[in-house]
């Protein structure tokens, strides 16, 4: 892991969080993140990923985010359903 957050930190610093983002939703990968919110279920590890998904939709270039917002509605309900 440290490889991967020492890059992910420089990159951050040297170009903005916004430039530097990535990821399933940075790529719009609804059903990526569906399979995440579900494996996570009720988890306190769940409502950690459901608050910095909700940032990143609010602040950084979140592809399909509409949908994203979708399912951090669904609370309490299997993803797909």
């Amino acid at each position: 892991m440290e490889p991967i957050v020492l890059r992910t930190v420089h990159n951050v610093l040297r170009s903005g969080a916004g430039k530097s983002f990535s990821g399933p939703l940075a790529r719009g990968d609804v059903r990526i993140i569906a399979a995440h919110l579900e494996s996570l279920g009720d988890s306190a590890e769940s409502s950690v990923y459901r608050a910095l998904m909700k940032y990143a939709c609010d602040v950084l270039p979140v592809k399909r985010s509409d949908e994203m917002k979708k399912l951090l509605r669904r609370r309490g309900r299997k993803v797909g359903e």
